[in-house]
């Protein structure tokens, strides 16, 4: 069974800053969070970036670079469900 890790805001704050450091450099097109736990950080990480988020990912171009925020990263179940469903991520 996976540990789990309990954050507050400030912590989450902390760790999305420590993202946005690392991405802003990247080519990114659009942010899609998952809408169970990954929505929150990728709403706030699309703000620090000035990258649009995507609330309907299949919009978007093919040829587009999409980052796909999730809270929690287990099974991999999540991913799998999302290269099914979305044409974004076919292509990978």
């Amino acid at each position: 069974m996976s540990k789990l890790l309990n954050m507050d805001w400030d912590e989450l704050g902390l760790l999305v800053d420590d993202l946005a450091v690392q991405l802003k450099d990247a080519k990114i097109d659009g942010i899609w969070g998952h809408i169970r736990g990954g929505n929150i950080p990728a709403t706030i990480l699309s703000h620090k970036l000035c990258i649009p988020y995507l609330i309907n990912p299949d919009a978007v171009s093919t040829n587009s670079v999409i980052l796909i925020v999730d809270d929690i990263v287990d099974t991999g179940n999540t991913l799998k469900k999302v290269k099914l469903t979305n044409k974004f991520y076919e292509k990978n």
